[in-house]
């Protein structure tokens, strides 16, 4: 039991490190993504875009969201705006790029160049701060750029607070807890991040090979 509980802990660590040097690179290509999109409206004449981390939070959201429905609308059945409430931001102005199978920033600010719809959200006068995401699952980059020209944050209603409160009325309960429950909690616990970074990273999604067609998502307007 004690090997078993430390080898997991041990693919709990390593998962945990290769999660976090691939989410590194997919900061970098955020990064990459303002960079060429700036060169863009600065050769427009247009003010440079500022990379926001709500907006960034609203476009990890919705990369996750078109590996399981490839659309502007949620799985969910809602339009892509109502990601921004989810994560509690608002901006009265919006828009949202979508592309997939594009294998670099170079290759996926070129595509959207290359698009009407998209690229008037790229060179918009009115938009001044952007999102960026990106998910790679079994090979296949997904690519989200969500746009506003102003971003406020909002309270976000979530279970947690549900939750707390439960524990509080339960409180007058029972107050001890056995040894055996804790080691119980701590193995569901390891078991439960396991699952959960299994699922953030493979060997396929860190390879993060081109699509054999790499497409765009439907401008849906602003």
């Amino acid at each position: 039991m004690f090997r078993s509980a430390k080898a997991m802990a041990a693919l709990v660590l390593v998962l945990v490190v290769l999660f976090t040097t691939f989410a590194s690179a997919l900061a970098d290509k955020s990064s990459d993504v303002l960079d060429l999109v700036n060169e863009q409206r600065k050769a427009a004449g247009l003010k440079s875009l500022s990379l926001n981390e709500d907006l960034n939070r609203v476009a990890q959201l919705r990369a996750n969201e078109i590996v399981e429905n490839w659309s502007h609308t949620r799985p969910n059945g809602e339009a892509w705006k109502t990601a921004f409430a989810e994560e509690g931001v608002s901006a009265s102005y919006r828009g949202e790029n979508l592309a997939k199978g594009q294998y670099s920033a170079d290759a996926v600010v070129e595509a959207w160049m290359d698009s009407e719809g998209h690229r008037d959200n790229i060179l918009n006068k009115k938009f001044s701060k952007m999102g960026v995401a990106s998910v790679v699952i079994d090979g296949v980059t997904y690519w989200v750029q969500v746009f506003a020209n102003d971003v406020k944050t909002t309270k976000k209603t979530t279970t947690k607070t549900t939750a707390v409160s439960t524990q509080e009325n339960n409180s007058s309960t029972t107050a001890t807890t056995s040894t055996s429950s804790e080691k119980k909690a701590t193995a569901t616990n390891q078991t439960g991040a396991l699952d959960k970074l299994s699922q953030s990273v493979d060997i396929q999604s860190a390879m993060n090979a081109p699509a054999a067609q790499p497409i765009l998502g439907k401008n849906p307007g602003l």
